[in-house]
């Protein structure tokens, strides 16, 4: 496998909420340029503190504790872990969106709150993840479509996230199979918020992630990047 990674607190933040995992690596600290690994991986996850909440950097540092020290290899484990990090952060104003890969016993993608895995499929990027969002809750209802979703006024105000106020987190899981020259795309809000989906796609036209990784950094140099921003780009060589 191959794995590239990025971080950044973006142009408008002065501190980075976000954070990042790769099996034992967690990174916190807002990166200049991204780096590449190449090693076989079991745990992938991009972690966004909220920063609706005073500690939202907190929220990320506890989920990226835990699971860098831990080896999820499925669901019944990591939602185990996902409440123990909203057990250690009861006391705390604070929360975090999360998404994630396990490539282990279990094969899937997951993620709570609006960060989000896609698959390149072809020229397209589909959406692996289900936002938990008030503006994807009017998407299901039928009441909006996905357009009218783009300019919702609460269309980042989160219906579930990992934190002691939310009583019921909802965590979405989809099982995966793996097949050589597959490239996922792990990221937060801060990165997809700053694109249309055509936009973001062309980004992923090329073949090789170290492309599409030069891709993204050019595009989002040219953004305005008002939130904190990270990524995981994995391709998978079997």
């Amino acid at each position: 496998m191959r794995v590239i990674y990025f971080t950044n607190t973006g142009k408008a933040r002065d501190n980075n909420e976000d954070g990042i995992a790769i099996d034992e690596l967690a990174q916190t600290a807002s990166m200049q340029t991204s780096k590449m690994l190449e090693k076989n991986c079991k745990n992938l996850s991009v972690c966004d503190g909220m920063g609706g909440t005073k500690y939202g950097e907190v929220a990320t540092q506890t989920f990226l504790n835990l699971i860098t020290s831990t080896t999820i290899t499925s669901k019944d484990e990591l939602v185990s872990l996902i409440e123990t990090v909203k057990e250690q952060i009861k006391e705390i104003d604070t929360g975090c969106a999360v998404a994630g890969i396990v490539l282990a016993d279990e094969k899937f993608i997951y993620n709570v709150g609006d960060c989000r895995v896609y698959k390149k499929e072809g020229d397209f990027l589909n959406q692996l993840s289900k936002d938990h969002t008030i503006a994807q809750k009017l998407i299901d209802s039928g009441e909006i479509d996905e357009e009218e979703a783009k300019n919702h006024p609460n269309k980042h105000i989160l219906t579930s996230a990992i934190s002691a106020k939310t009583k019921q987190i909802e965590l979405f899981s989809k099982d995966i199979k793996l097949f050589s020259k597959d490239i996922y795309f792990i990221c937060s809000d801060g990165v997809w918020g700053e694109f249309e989906l055509e936009e973001l796609e062309e980004c992923f036209c090329a073949l090789e992630i170290e492309k599409i990784d030069e891709n993204l950094q050019q595009k989002l140099q040219q953004k305005n990047l008002g939130d904190n921003l990270s990524y995981i780009l994995l391709e998978i060589n079997l």
